[in-house]
């Protein structure tokens, strides 16, 4: 049995402490907020739930809450309500289940169904399933920081599918729309890097 408290708006996502984690979510709309709890990735029901209030939990649009006694690994989802009005691009469903949007890494288990987010009905036996990650536990091995200032670094965003899928990108067909096409085209993007750096 978990002991949980308010929370604080700080940070997006899970911030794991040796005391416990905070979650916070973004919820503009949202009307309620529930945070469940899973013990292995293909549990079909929820083995915690916390309800989150809107006076207690929330702060402007931003929705928390500190669980005390929470490892690393806990498995969680949120489920959310507000209103359904699909021509205004709102379709809340408090039925559904739903990934951490700032969560860092995720749970598939061997009952996920796709389908099951866009079915009539609840997903929570089909859901994928976010998990609280200690980032200060990571073994970086001999991997250092490279230490690049910002006003020498290019970032450049990129869909991988779209980046190398139709046939005008020159990949193999079999390579098309994967990682192993990205590397294909990887002289183009040093090309494009050196080009923004000159």
């Amino acid at each position: 049995m978990y002991s949980f408290s308010s929370g604080i708006p700080d940070k997006l996502g899970v911030t794991f402490t040796q005391k416990g984690a905070n979650f916070c979510v973004y919820g503009c709309l949202a009307e309620s907020v529930e945070l469940l709890f899973f013990d292995h990735k293909d549990a079909k029901t929820a083995s915690q739930l916390f309800k989150l209030s809107d006076i207690n939990n929330r702060t402007a649009y931003y929705w928390h809450i500190f669980v005390t006694g929470v490892k690393a690994g806990q498995l969680y989802a949120f489920r959310i309500n507000g209103p359904y009005r699909p021509h205004e691009g709102l379709a809340f469903n408090p039925d559904k289940l739903l990934l951490d949007p700032y969560g860092l890494l995720v749970e598939r288990g061997d009952n996920f169904c796709r389908e099951a987010a866009i079915k009539e009905g609840s997903n929570i036996d089909k859901c994928l399933k976010s998990v609280v990650v200690d980032i200060d536990d990571y073994d970086w091995g001999n991997n250092k920081h490279p230490r690049h200032p910002l006003a020498t670094s290019v970032i450049y965003e990129m869909h991988v599918g779209g980046f190398t899928r139709h046939q005008s990108s020159g990949i193999a067909k079999n390579k098309r729309g994967t990682y192993a096409g990205l590397v294909e085209k990887s002289p183009i993007l040093k090309s494009l890097v050196s080009q923004q750096l000159n």
